[in-house]
């Protein structure tokens, strides 16, 4: 069961990482600057503060689509069969399933702003090409396997000696507590397991891409206009 748990995870990752198509304006040209490491640093860095209240909106618009995956047919493979739960606890565990990964997938693959070329109009004004990169998800396909040592812990949470005895719980009457209980830690495993295993994922894809942006220096810092016309 635990491997349907991940991919539903996947599921919902996917419907809610699904990102507007950024409008590319054929006709603006921008042309390489010579540009300092700091100073694009110090831009990149406005932008990246400016732009994350926009992506967080964009990722968290597919949340409505994620729940109706969640449906009576999704329900046959994260209970199974002749497991006897009730309605409302079904409806409470997918709830939190739904509310934990979403905020996995906002915190834990920040989107990062990178700046392809810079375009001087002025000594304080620019126009920036950049693409919003996130982590790979494909990577996570390659953790999709809860490791021995986390299935012990989930038993030892549980105060169940083995599979059997869980089993023998999830068929029966009543409970309703403890089977509660054993979701809500094999959920808690799996984010401590993929959060401790994304530190390591490296790739990257564009999350939007060929976007651009008028920024000015104020008061010797940078600051953006027209940053809302990126994320119509």
């Amino acid at each position: 069961m635990k491997k349907v748990l991940f991919a539903l995870m996947l599921v919902v990752m996917g419907n809610t990482f699904t990102a507007p198509k950024a409008q590319k304006n054929k006709n603006m040209e921008i042309t390489a600057s010579r540009i300092s490491e700091s100073e694009k640093k110090e831009i990149e860095n406005a932008i990246q503060n400016e732009v994350q209240p926009f992506v967080n909106f964009a990722m968290s618009s597919g949340i409505s689509e994620v729940k109706k995956q969640f449906s009576k047919e999704t329900d046959a493979e994260l209970f199974e069969k002749d497991y006897v739960i009730s309605n409302s606890l079904k409806k409470e565990i997918k709830e939190k399933y739904i509310d934990e990964i979403v905020k996995f997938t906002l915190k834990g693959i920040r989107p990062r702003v990178v700046i392809k070329k810079v375009n001087y109009i002025s000594q304080n004004e620019a126009e920036v090409n950049y693409d919003i990169k996130v982590k790979s998800l494909g990577e996570f396909w390659n953790i999709i396997e809860l490791d021995e040592e986390t299935e012990r812990k989930i038993m030892k949470k549980m105060g169940i000696k083995d599979e059997n005895q869980l089993e023998r719980v999830m068929r029966s009457k009543g409970n309703d507590e403890l089977k509660k209980k054993y979701y809500y830690i094999v959920l808690e495993e799996m984010m401590n397991f993929i959060n401790e295993k994304a530190k390591e994922f490296k790739d990257e894809e564009n999350f939007m891409e060929d976007l651009s942006i008028i920024v000015k220096k104020v008061n010797g810092k940078w600051k953006m206009e027209n940053l809302g016309d990126n994320f119509n």
